[in-house]
């Protein structure tokens, strides 16, 4: 059985959740699953908006994963594009930022699913369910892309709020697939960028679990 190995931004974060009381509201997790499965997280959605559960944050000191640089001029107009649904005619076909945006969510949701079961085979499907749930939301994803200054990263100015930035990190991603054929660079980087914020997400679990149910 292969066990997850807690780096020390995991572990600096697990402390701080363990020592604080205050934390950021959770966002709306979305579940999937069966009808019953849905129907026994039925409060799940509300609840979690009233409680509040911390999400991960990198430390200062720790060192966040970065992306491999988009190379294409093109694929880095469209992410630079501030208006979502503007098209590019592109070697890569019709693109848009929205449109890339569509593509870095479906791999994130792709790459989460089979990295916990390969990672936490033992988990029962209530935490798994949240741990998806979590790990892709846009307040997560917006967190994750704020600590490693993706808006910055790409070139632009002025991007503000988990959603935005999410969008923004998921679009970075569409085209890091797009522009590397081989996907194991894009499933590399997220991997490691989800890692230290899984026994994170696993303790808050442990500690709020009993509120979604």
């Amino acid at each position: 059985m292969q066990r997850l190995v807690i780096s020390k931004a995991a572990k600096q974060a697990l402390d701080a959740f363990k020592t604080s009381k205050g934390g950021t509201l959770a966002p709306t997790l979305k579940f999937s699953g069966s009808k019953s499965q849905n129907a026994y997280f039925s409060s799940a959605q509300t609840q979690a908006t009233k409680e509040k559960f911390q999400l991960f944050t990198y430390p200062p000191d720790a060192k966040v994963p970065v992306p491999p640089e988009i190379v294409s001029p093109e694929l880095r107009r469209v992410l630079q594009e501030n208006t979502n649904h503007l098209n590019f005619d592109t070697r890569f076909g019709i693109l848009s930022r929205k449109r890339l945006e569509h593509i870095g969510d479906v791999e994130i949701r792709a790459v989460i699913t089979p990295y916990l079961v390969k990672m936490q085979p033992q988990l029962q499907w209530p935490e798994m369910m949240y741990l998806e749930g979590v790990l892709n939301s846009n307040a997560q994803l917006g967190l994750f892309a704020k600590d490693m200054d993706t808006a910055g990263r790409i070139g632009i100015q002025n991007i503000q709020g988990g959603k935005r930035l999410a969008d923004l990190l998921e679009a970075q991603i569409g085209a890091l697939l797009l522009e590397n054929e081989n996907r194991e660079a894009t499933k590399s980087f997220i991997e490691k960028l989800i890692e230290p914020s899984i026994p994170f997400h696993r303790e808050v679990f442990r500690a709020n679990g009993h509120k979604l149910l």
